[in-house]
Order: C-alpha cells, then sequence, then structure tokens
C-alpha cells in the first residue's frame, strides 16, 4: 500500500520566521520600513502610542507604522500576504527589479511582513491601494496562543498554520486612509489617497528611550550617509531620518520626537576634516580584477595581482602563495565601488588630527558599512561587526600590520545585478557567512575581542579578584608559560622575536604568584587538577 502526503506546517512555524527569525525589535521595525520604501512611499511615520516616560509599554500600549506607499490590492493581501515565502516580489523582479519611482526592490524572500510579530502578537493592517476608492482590512489576532503555538487559552493544543484565522474585511468608503493636509514633524504636507497602515498591539519584547534613539539612528543610516565623491560639497545635516524622496518620522502618541539633528553632520565634518587617509572614488572592476581609487587626492590604478597586494599574507592564504587559485576561478563577489576614511585615535592634543572624546565616541559608532542598491545591509556597519576580519587578522596575525577596526570609516557599495552572488541570509542580518569557530552572538562575522573581553573575560577576572585583564596581557601570559621564545613568536605571529623577548616573555613575580593561581583555578579548576598541570608542563 502507498500514498501520497503532503507537508502539514504547525503553527509555530510563525514564531520562526518572526520571533526566532528577526533578531530584535530594531531589526523588525527597521524591516517593516523598507517595505514601505519597495512600495514607493514618500514618507513613514512610526508612532508609539500610550508609551510610558522610559517607552515602558503596558496592554493598551500600540506601535503604529503608516505610509503613503501604493498600497495593497486585494489580491495580494488575500493570495500573497497570508502566504509565507511568496515569491510575488523574486518573480516580479526577474521582469522589472525597480519600482516606478526607480528604486531598487528590496524583499524577494516573502518572509519579511512576519517581522511583524517581533513586535507583538495583535495586528491590523488597512491598506488603500492607488487608484481606488476601496480600502481593505486585515486582521491577525494571536494573543490567545502561548509563543510556541501549543496551548490556546492555556489549553493544550494541537495547532497548525492552517488553523489560524486571518480575518479580511473591505469598504468602498475609506475611513483611514484618506487624502488631504497633515504634519510630518516640521511642515504640512499632502497626505495622499493611497498607502498603508499597520497598528501592532498586545506588544512583545521592551522598549526604552535609548532603543528609540537607535531606531532612529538606524533609519537615518538607510541609505548612504556618505558624501561619496572627493569633490563632494558638506550637506546640512537632516532635523528626520532621511533619504531622497523617503522620510521617516518618529511619534510618541501625538508629538513628533525631534532627535538630534547633528548626527550625520558630525559624522560628515570628521571625515572631511580630520580623517588622515582619504580613500575616495574607489572601484574593484572584477572582469579587469583592478582597483582604481584616490588616496589623499592621488590617482591609483591597481591591478589584484600587483605584487603589493599579492604578497601580503591574507591574499596568500586566499588564492595560494602564487595566486594560482585567482587563476582557475577569478573572484566571485562581481564588481563594487567603496569609499575608506582612517583616523588616528592617538590621544596627542598637539597632533595636527587630533580627537577629543567627543569625536572618538562619534566615529566608534560607525564601521565600514555594506549598501545594496542604495539601502543598507544589516549589521554590517555596527559597531560590534567585523565583517571584513579586520581585527580577527589583528589578533591572528600580527596587530601592528592592521588598522584597528574602529580607526576606520567607510562604505562598500554592491548591486543585485552586479553581484548577484551575494545575497541576504533569511533573517536580513547579513550575507551567509562561511562558519566561524567563535561566531559573534548576532551573526554575521566573528567575535570581537573587545567585546570577549568586556562580556567574558571581565567576569571572570572580577569573580578571580584580580582585576583588569585584556587580550595583551593574556598573550603576555601564553608567552611566559611558553617559555621557549621561538615557539612564543611563532604562536603571536610576530615578525620579530625580539618584540616577543621585550614585550611578552616576562617573569611571574613571587608577590603575584598567588594573584596567577587564584586566575588559573577560576578559568581551569580546581587547585590539584591546576598542580597536575604545571607538573605536566615542567616534564
Amino acid at each position: 500500500m502507498s500514498e501520497t502526503l503532503t507537508f502539514k506546517p504547525y503553527a509555530r512555524l510563525l514564531t520562526m520566521l518572526g520571533d526566532q527569525l528577526i533578531t530584535n525589535e530594531r531589526v523588525a521595525l527597521v524591516e517593516i520600513i523598507k517595505n514601505a520604501y519597495d512600495a514607493d512611499a514618500d514618507w513613514v511615520k512610526v508612532t508609539f502610542s500610550g508609551f510610558g516616560k522610559n517607552y515602558q509599554f503596558g496592554p493598551q500600549s500600540k506601535i503604529i507604522i503608516e505610509d503613503d506607499g501604493v498600497g495593497m490590492t486585494k489580491q495580494i493581501l488575500t493570495e500573497h500576504w497570508v502566504s509565507p515565502a511568496t515569491p510575488v516580489k523574486k518573480l516580479g523582479k526577474e521582469t522589472k527589479d525597480a519600482t516606478a519611482k526607480g528604486r531598487k526592490i528590496q524583499g524577494e524572500k516573502g518572509i519579511g511582513r512576519f517581522a511583524i510579530l517581533k513586535l507583538g502578537k495583535t495586528v491590523s493592517i488597512v491598506s488603500r491601494p492607488e487608484g481606488l476608492q476601496s480600502e481593505y482590512t486585515l486582521g491577525l489576532d494571536l494573543s490567545q496562543y502561548d509563543d510556541d503555538f501549543l496551548r490556546e487559552h492555556n489549553k493544550d493544543k494541537v495547532l497548525f498554520l492552517k488553523d489560524i484565522e486571518i480575518k479580511f474585511s473591505s469598504t468602498p468608503k475609506p475611513k483611514v486612509i484618506r487624502g488631504g493636509e497633515i504634519v510630518l514633524g516640521a511642515r504640512q504636507v499632502a497626505r495622499q489617497p493611497h498607502g498603508t497602515r499597520i497598528e501592532i498591539s498586545n506588544l512583545r519584547g521592551s522598549w526604552n528611550s535609548e532603543k528609540v534613539k537607535l531606531v532612529y539612528e538606524d533609519l537615518i543610516r538607510l541609505q548612504s550617509i556618505f558624501d561619496e565623491g572627493e569633490d563632494a560639497e558638506d550637506e546640512k545635516p537632516a532635523s528626520k531620518a532621511t533619504i531622497p524622496d523617503f522620510d521617516v518620522f518618529i511619534y510618541k502618541d501625538e508629538v513628533f520626537q525631534p532627535f538630534s539633528n547633528e548626527y550625520v553632520g558630525n559624522l560628515r565634518r570628521l571625515i572631511r576634516h580630520d580623517a588622515i587617509l582619504r580613500i575616495t572614488d574607489g572601484s574593484y572592476n572584477e572582469p579587469a580584477k583592478a582597483f582604481k581609487f584616490k588616496l589623499n587626492g592621488r590617482q591609483y590604478d591597481i591591478p589584484l595581482t600587483d605584487p603589493e597586494i599579492s604578497g601580503l599574507k591574507i591574499f596568500r592564504d586566499i588564492y595560494g602563495q602564487k595566486g594560482e587559485v585567482l587563476k582557475t576561478r577569478g573572484t566571485k563577489c562581481g564588481s563594487f565601488t567603496f569609499g575608506f576614511y582612517v583616523f588616528d585615535f592617538d590621544r596627542d592634543p598637539n597632533k595636527k588630527h587630533f580627537l577629543n572624546s567627543d569625536d572618538r565616541k562619534i566615529l566608534k559608532a560607525h564601521r565600514i558599512y555594506l549598501y545594496r542598491d542604495k539601502i543598507r545591509v544589516y549589521p554590517y556597519g555596527d559597531p560590534d561587526d567585523d565583517w571584513l576580519q579586520i581585527d580577527a587578522y589583528r589578533g591572528k596575525i600580527a596587530a601592528g600590520w592592521f588598522l584597528s577596526n574602529d580607526q576606520v570609516v567607510g562604505f562598500v557599495n554592491i548591486t543585485q545585478k552586479g553581484n548577484p552572488k551575494l545575497r541576504d541570509k533569511t533573517n536580513r542580518e547579513g550575507l551567509p557567512p562561511n562558519g566561524w569557530l567563535f561566531p559573534s552572538r548576532r551573526g554575521g562575522g566573528p567575535i570581537r575581542p573587545n567585546n570577549y573581553v568586556k562580556r567574558d573575560l571581565a567576569k571572570l577576572a572580577k569573580a578571580a579578584n584580580v582585576g583588569q585583564i585584556d587580550l595583551r596581557q593574556l598573550r603576555r601570559t601564553c608567552a611566559t608559560y611558553l617559555r621557549d621564545e621561538a615557539i612564543a613568536q611563532g604562536q603571536l605571529r610576530h615578525s620579530s622575536v625580539e618584540t616577543t623577548k621585550r614585550h611578552y616573555l616576562k617573569a611571574i613575580p613571587a608577590e603575584q604568584k598567588a594573584r596567577v593561581e587564584k586566575l588559573d583555578r577560576e578559568i581551569f579548576g580546581s587547585p590539584k587538577l591546576v598542580e597536575l598541570r604545571r607538573q605536566k608542563r615542567s616534564a
């Protein structure tokens, strides 16, 4: 006997698509706003309704996202919005990859809408398509289910995805989305008679003033915040999160939240006046395998096989000692453009490009951003992301050969057409990695050494009562315990054994012996186990 079976997804798939796949509330909100961008909206208004002074939410709190995009038709709502992984955007991009306003369509996986479920359990969507009088409403209420969809009204129940009901209704006379004059921020605009309004209640997660500010800063960085040409003029900072013909306004109830309008302006000022190295108008031509860029205004044209590049250890690790891998398959990334700005964090106030503490704080909030078709790919550019492995190589090879990750600010621009092999991860946070032995908690790259020091090593040191410990002290400890200077040099990847001898091989003073043993016990276990290890090392 044989029979044909079909998949029956459980309702908890919604948890995986929403709550578990989207890392946090910030990413979820940005994902929803990117959908408005795809819908050719001129503006998006985000309202935190019924929140406390520090954005604590209660039973009546709501997050409302409204835009003036093209709206969703009945067919889109009833056939595609309710269908996870719908291919409608992907298929559409194969014939037309840009909107009527020329924006490159961002989404294609058909799961971005489930970012809503990261924010709350009850959702109401009202949409009015452009050119129609009809207004459509979609309602989804998951408040009666537990987070894993294994219980309904506190009673065990087997729930399949098909059991989740979504209410749909339409009205020939629009009640919510109507044309007219409205106030957004400090100006009055004509509200077009089309768009979408999403209201989310029964909220999840947590909010506070700092998190809302970070959302604002994310939105202001949704498109490039850099003057990408060598001769670009300074631009006046915006008073809202803005990119060309697309503005985002954040409200708390009826009050516009005027976050600092100097965020971008201060960064541009530092880039223009205090960068000691300015790499501008940069590009990589994949067919020619060649770079072009200006370094402090001087033009350079360098092929990928130039000895200045092929002699680097990073190049040899990827393409072989003599570039043999490059000869057989070439590069895979596609052509791209770039710009990088390097700063000197030396604290000597007499230096020409001296940075005060406020300047350094501004710069350390940025890294090297990745933009696809002018829209940012997350999390690249975040302070705790090292997607180019700068700090990873500093620790693995030799710190003196590399700039620190927080000394460099910049961007890399790619496109869907020119870089088809670089695709978003499903969770919308980065490109699929090759896998890391020590991945960062947020994904997208290896763990940053500084984060390990702050989050893990500091706790161990405190527990052992040995004071503050950094990675250099660990490296010195490693060299000291190895004892053999040649072995220590190889382990620490120093180019000179003199560096190892002078700065890393240390004798342990008697008065520090007890403290070292205490730390050893905290990390490795009992005194007996410690003694056995020491005997083994001495043997």
